[in-house]
C-alpha cells in the first residue's frame, strides 16, 4: 500500500512540475508575442499621427467607445453590428459628398508639380515597397506570427488575424490609386476616384479602431512578469479543468 500511494504522490509532483513548467514556457511565449505587437502598434499609431492621419484613428476611437457603451448598458451583438452598419452607410456617403463637392484644382496643381520632379522609376519602386511590406506582414517581420497570436488567447488571436488582414487590405487598396498618381499626376481626378477613396478611409477606421483594441490589451500583457503570467496561465488552466 505505501508503494502505491509512493508512486501515485510520484506521479501527480510529476504532473504539477510538467503543469508549471509548460503554464512558465508559455508566460515566455506570451511575453515576447506582447511586446513584440506592443512595439508594432506603437509603429503604426506613431505613422499615423505624422502623416497627420489622426483623424481617422479618432474615428476608429470613438467607434470603440460607442461598442463600450453599447455593452455596459446591456446590448447584445446584434446591436453592435447594427452600429457598424449604420456607421459604415453614413461615413460613406458623407465622405463621398464632401468629395464631390470639393474644389481640388488649386490643390491639384502643386500636387502634379511634386510628383513630376520625383524619379521615372517612383512607380516600380512604390510598387516593390507595397509588396515588400505586405510580405513582411505575412511572414511575421513587422507583425507577430498567428503562432504568437495563439499563446496570447482565442479572442486575442481574433483581433490579431483582423488586424493583420485589416492592414493587408488597407496596403493593396492604397497601392493602385498611388501608382496611378505617381505615374500620370496630371490625369489623376480625385472625383472620378471617389468610391475607391471612401473605401480606402473607411477600411483606415478599421484599422484604427482594431489598433486601438488591440494595442492597450498587448502592454498590459507586456508590462507583466513571467511569474505574473505563469501564475495567470495555471488559474486559467485550473477553471478550464473545473468546468
Amino acid at each position: 500500500m505505501t508503494d502505491v500511494l509512493k508512486i501515485i504522490l510520484g506521479v501527480a509532483a510529476s504532473a504539477a512540475i510538467f503543469y508549471v513548467t509548460s503554464s512558465m514556457l508559455l508566460a515566455q511565449k506570451q511575453l515576447v508575442a506582447a511586446t513584440r505587437l506592443g512595439g508594432y502598434l506603437t509603429y503604426w499609431q506613431n505613422w499615423i499621427i505624422e502623416h497627420d492621419l489622426f483623424g481617422v484613428y479618432h474615428e476608429g476611437m470613438k467607434w470603440n467607445e460607442e461598442d463600450r457603451e453599447i455593452r455596459v448598458r446591456g446590448g447584445g451583438p446584434k446591436e453592435t453590428v447594427e452600429l457598424a452598419k449604420n456607421k459604415k452607410q453614413e461615413f460613406l456617403i458623407q465622405l463621398k459628398e464632401r468629395i464631390e463637392k470639393a474644389d481640388f484644382e488649386a490643390d491639384k496643381a502643386e500636387v502634379v508639380r511634386n510628383f513630376q520632379r520625383m524619379p521615372k522609376e517612383s512607380a516600380s519602386l512604390l510598387l516593390e515597397s507595397s509588396k515588400t511590406t505586405r510580405q513582411n506582414i505575412i511572414d511575421g517581420k513587422t507583425f507577430i506570427s498567428d503562432e504568437e497570436a495563439a499563446t496570447l488567447g482565442v479572442a486575442f488571436t481574433n483581433k490579431c488575424i483582423e488586424l493583420k488582414m485589416g492592414i493587408l487590405d488597407l496596403v493593396d487598396g492604397a497601392t493602385t490609386p498611388l501608382l496611378l498618381l505617381v505615374s500620370a499626376p496630371e490625369d489623376f481626378d480625385v472625383k472620378s476616384f471617389s468610391r475607391e477613396i471612401c473605401q480606402l478611409v473607411w477600411k483606415g477606421i478599421l484599422v484604427s479602431k482594431n489598433i486601438d483594441t488591440v494595442a492597450p490589451a498587448a502592454r498590459a500583457i507586456s508590462s507583466k512578469s513571467v511569474v505574473a503570467l505563469t501564475i495567470q496561465n495555471i488559474r486559467n488552466g485550473s477553471r478550464l479543468t473545473k468546468r
